[in-house]
């Protein structure tokens, strides 16, 4: 099949996204179904998240000036060119996609790229910028936001993560058209997924990213009429949810163990932990095992849980010192034994029991 930069039948694609696996997961997706996108505008890599493996798809809003563009196009520079290093940018190589690197796609340089490529559609996919009227007129059809979550709920720069919070047995994710308000335009296409309970936020962003652009692939041939048909947002069914704040890997008896676990394992990462407030106290958590009687960890309304490593106790003061035995007779000593490393010490579990136990 020839993927190179579109084809006669289907309409000009250019996507503008980041650095990150959401972008090269749409462009690989796009690619594998046939419509290779004409053209790849990035920008900096956004910072890593300070807690957790979550921001697969966060996309903060940046504000950048002025500054020179780097247009690089496989004609001009080569098949595989040595600077090309993300996968989403490999993708390009392999597709004769020509690539555009702008910190923002707002800038009148950036609007003048595009313009060359003539794309018929902007597909915004993780994209760290709202984009203007001024560069979502250069796409004959305008642009479309990839959103993985069944909008209006979820709306916002990290909706996986409030959907594993929300402990939902489905996810969505959105196709619609951008506008000057983020996550509001109408909504193209939409589908959604089951949420496997211990999926990982990384497992379902992929998962639905590929759902998305498979979706749009589905409706490309008719994407005219599905545009001006567009079905708009219910602003009173409307949510929105900033970045995680520390406060929110805190969990609350009052959901359901299921709900607790999927939170949990959705979203925990090395450096990520969680609070709970119990009737003994506050404790943390670091991994969920398992909820109710799931793999026998306890009754139902329950879930098993394991706590961060405790230091050693220190010895009793009170407690009496016991003089040295004496060494058996006849026993030789074993020069050179090396010493044995102490084992390390296993998480503590405990079973915190939660609003559907009671």
């Amino acid at each position: 099949m020839d993927t190179s930069a579109g084809t006669a039948d289907s309409p000009r694609i250019a996507v503008l996204g980041s650095h990150s696996a959401f972008t090269e997961i749409a462009v690989g997706t796009l690619c594998e179904s046939g419509i290779a996108p004409v053209a790849l505008v990035t920008g900096p890599a956004p910072a890593p998240a300070a807690r957790g493996p979550i921001p697969i798809e966060s996309c903060t809003s940046a504000a950048h000036g002025p500054v020179p563009l780097d247009i690089r196009t496989p004609a001009a520079r080569g098949s595989i060119p040595l600077e090309i290093r993300t996968p989403a940018a490999r993708h390009a190589s392999m597709h004769g996609i020509a690539r555009i690197q702008a910190p923002d796609p707002n800038h009148p340089d950036a609007i003048t790229a595009l313009e060359r490529v003539e794309p018929d559609i902007l597909l915004l996919a993780c994209l760290p910028h709202v984009v203007r009227h001024a560069t979502r007129r250069v796409a004959r059809l305008g642009a479309l936001n990839l959103h993985p979550s069944a909008l209006p709920r979820f709306r916002g720069p990290n909706p996986v993560f409030w959907q594993l919070r929300a402990g939902v047995a489905r996810a969505g994710v959105s196709v619609h058209m951008a506008t000057d308000t983020v996550d509001a335009g109408p909504i193209v296409v939409q589908r959604s997924i089951e949420v496997r309970p211990g999926i990982g936020a990384g497992a379902l962003t992929e998962a639905l990213v590929r759902c998305g652009v498979r979706a749009l692939v589905e409706v490309l041939p008719g994407i005219e009429h599905r545009i001006r048909v567009a079905t708009p947002q219910d602003e009173s069914a409307a949510t929105r949810q900033p970045h995680p704040r520390d406060e929110d890997f805190r969990l609350d008896t009052s959901w359901s163990a299921e709900r607790a676990y999927r939170f949990i394992e959705g979203v925990r990462g090395p450096a990520t932990t969680f609070t709970v407030a119990t009737g003994e106290g506050e404790i943390e958590i670091v991994r969920a095992i398992g909820f109710g009687n799931r793999a026998r960890t306890g009754p139902e309304g329950s879930m098993r849980t394991e706590q961060p490593k405790q230091p050693d106790r220190p010895k009793r003061s009170d407690r009496p010192e016991q003089p040295d035995r004496p060494e058996r007779p006849g026993r030789p000593e074993q020069p050179g034994r090396p010493e044995q490393p102490e084992r390390p010490r296993s998480e503590e579990t405990v079973t915190i029991r939660f609003a559907d136990g009671v």
